[in-house]
């Protein structure tokens, strides 16, 4: 029998959006450690990691940039759109102002150069565990839809819904990296 030959070359570009203390370092750490911290330290510039994820004989390297929501950094940040395959987009299901600012986040990332419509993105609305809803999620489902983003409502507290969100993400990430791959194989 032929073992298998396992190709450890992909890398995969994820970048996340977001207003400050959305929950997007919080997300990702659900996601990455499947914990929570309840008193996260808000992030700095750009947080960096690497999650290796599985898919059938591939192992893949998802190059995770935790964007800080900060304004004070975003000279830091604008230099790292490029190349980014995949975006999740976060905001807080109980402040308005954090789905707003979306569109903000949007004309950021292409002023600096990401074409938002070649890249897949998840639209995320976080904190659903409290229960101050300012966004209802029929409201955000449609602007994710009208924009060609998938949505998911989560808790990175709970793990609702996260697992679910990074799973499409990063399906959708592979697929579209394997069939770009593909057109330049001859």
């Amino acid at each position: 029998m032929k073992d298998k030959k396992i190709d450890n070359g992909l890398s995969m570009k994820l970048i996340s959006l977001g207003d400050v203390e959305v929950g997007k370092s919080c997300l990702i750490k659900r996601y990455c450690e499947g914990s929570f911290v309840e008193d996260y330290i808000t992030t700095i510039g750009i947080d960096y990691g690497v999650k290796k994820v599985p898919f059938n004989d591939t192992k893949v390297k998802i190059n995770i940039f935790d964007f800080s929501g900060d304004d004070d950094y975003k000279p830091i940040r604008t230099k790292y759109y490029s190349d980014s395959i995949g975006v999740l987009m976060v905001y807080d299901v109980n402040i308005k102002a954090t789905f707003d600012s979306l569109v903000k986040w949007e004309k950021e990332a292409e002023k600096f150069g990401l074409d938002l419509t070649k890249c897949v993105v998840v639209v995320m609305g976080n904190k659903t565990d409290i229960k101050k809803r300012e966004v209802k999620a029929d409201i955000a489902k449609e602007w994710a839809k009208g924009r060609g983003y998938k949505f998911y409502e989560a808790s990175a507290k709970t793990g609702f819904n996260v697992n679910d969100g990074f799973k499409y993400l990063f399906n959708t990430m592979y697929t579209k990296t394997v069939e770009n791959r593909s057109k330049y194989v001859y």
